[in-house]
C-alpha cells in the first residue's frame, strides 16, 4: 500500500467512528499487535472490512462475537473452530448417484 492510501483508509475510518486519526491510528497499531501479529497495512485492511461488514450487515457484529464466545467454550481458536466449521458444513462436489 502506499502511503497516500494508508492515510486515505485512515482518514476514512476516523470519520466513519467519528475519532480523530491518531485515535483511529492507534486503535489500528493495537489491532496489528494483537497476536497473532500482524503489518500495520494488514491491520488497517482488517478494520477496513470489518466496519465495511458492520454496515452492510447489521447483525455481522453479535454473529462474531457470538462465534468468538463459541471458540472459547470449545477451547480453541477462532481460527480453528472456523476450520472445522468449514470441514462439516463446507461446500461439498456432489457425488454421482450409484447404479447398482
Amino acid at each position: 500500500m502506499t502511503p497516500t492510501e494508508i492515510e486515505n483508509l485512515l482518514h476514512r475510518g476516523a470519520t466513519r467512528r467519528k475519532i480523530t486519526v491518531e485515535d483511529y491510528r492507534t486503535y489500528v497499531e493495537m489491532v496489528a499487535a494483537r497476536p497473532p501479529v500482524c503489518p500495520f497495512e494488514k491491520a488497517l485492511q482488517l478494520c477496513e472490512l470489518v466496519d465495511d461488514l458492520n454496515e452492510k450487515h447489521p447483525n455481522f457484529k453479535r454473529f462474531a462475537q457470538e462465534f468468538f464466545e463459541e471458540a472459547a467454550r470449545q477451547g480453541c481458536t477462532v481460527e480453528q473452530l472456523w476450520r472445522a466449521m468449514d470441514r462439516a458444513f463446507g461446500k461439498k462436489k456432489p457425488q454421482k448417484p450409484r447404479l447398482n
